[in-house]
């Protein structure tokens, strides 16, 4: 939180809510919220990453249930305390712990150190980083196979086809990435 501003952070928020949700807009209730958030210095990469898995959670049990901002609250302050619980209990342990060799197992150890360093902004682009990487060095029948998975997941979702194959994308670079037992930063 420290190296970001509160104009920024809401600015993040909002546009990794617009690429999951079919609202454009956060609700004011949400926007309350967000307030909440920046006033207890909940880490922006903790809200990012509940919006996301709350959003794949829905697409995996195929509900048609609406998500609001609001609705993440629990998800949001239960991640943030597991965050606080990982960096108590982990730290070097962690770092020792990566078993994954070459560039990603640099880019692992490089973004554990910057995450520490309290920089979560760096710390979200080496995590793409490393997904992205992953993602262009598997081959085209993983891709596909993960592609089809996702594709399956969002394929009654009420979104327009390119929210759907954007949200089935991101899930399938996930999805691989799992699969690859490539541990994520945070």
């Amino acid at each position: 939180m420290n190296s970001i501003n509160k104009e920024k952070f809401f600015q993040q928020i909002e546009s990794t809510w617009r690429r999951w949700s079919r609202f454009l807009f956060l609700s004011p209730k949400d926007m309350v919220l967000l307030e909440e958030l920046w006033e207890e210095k909940i880490p922006l990469d903790v809200i990012i990453k509940s919006v996301e898995e709350g959003f794949t959670s829905v697409f995996r049990r195929r509900r048609k249930r609406m998500i609001t901002l609001s609705s993440l609250k629990k998800r949001i302050y239960r991640e943030n305390e597991r965050a606080i619980e990982r960096k108590a209990e982990t730290g070097v342990r962690w770092e020792k712990s990566i078993k994954v060799e070459g560039e990603i197992g640099k880019l692992l150890k490089e973004g554990l150190a910057v995450l520490e360093a309290g920089n979560s902004e760096r710390a979200l682009e080496i995590e793409d980083k490393i997904t992205e990487k992953l993602w262009t060095e598997a081959s085209e029948e993983e891709r596909e196979e993960e592609l089809l998975w996702a594709m399956e997941r969002v394929r009654t979702l009420k979104l327009p086809d390119e929210a759907k194959r954007e949200i089935a994308l991101k899930g399938a670079k996930r999805r691989l990435r799992e699969k690859k037992k490539i541990p994520f930063i945070f």
